[in-house]
Order: structure tokens, then C-alpha cells, then sequence
């Protein structure tokens, strides 16, 4: 998938981010969660740091078959 369709991936106020954010959202869209977890471990652990260092509440819209549909900022 291209940068411009992955960023309609990013839902949210993502204006004045710095690409490297941009990134790190990205990269928690572009990876799979196990069907029989709610959330990965490490996904849970850079869920917060991303959170914390942005100062947003981040959530992920995951669907059932463990793809990440939607980074919401």
C-alpha cells in the first residue's frame, strides 16, 4: 500500500505530527494482531508510549480477523 492510502488509515487531528510520528502510527497499522488476543503485548506497550509522548489518546480499530483498520488520534 502507498504513504498518501496508508495515512487515510490515520484517523484524527494528525496536522502538526512529525513524520517520524506519522510513522510509528503507521507501523502500528501495518501489523496483525493474533485472533486470540485482544491487543499484542508490545502493541499495548507502544499504544502508550505513543500516546504518552504525544499527549493524544490514540486507539486502534482492529477487526476479526486481527488487522488494524484505523489508527485513531
Amino acid at each position: 500500500m502507498r504513504k498518501k492510502e496508508e495515512r487515510n488509515k490515520l484517523v484524527g487531528e494528525i496536522e502538526g505530527l512529525s513524520t517520524s510520528e506519522i510513522n510509528a502510527l503507521l507501523r502500528l497499522y501495518r501489523r496483525k494482531i493474533s485472533k486470540d488476543l485482544i491487543i499484542e503485548p508490545w502493541q499495548a506497550k507502544e499504544l502508550f508510549q505513543l500516546s504518552k509522548s504525544l499527549n493524544k489518546v490514540l486507539a486502534l480499530l482492529v477487526n476479526r480477523q486481527g488487522q488494524v483498520e484505523k489508527v485513531i488520534i
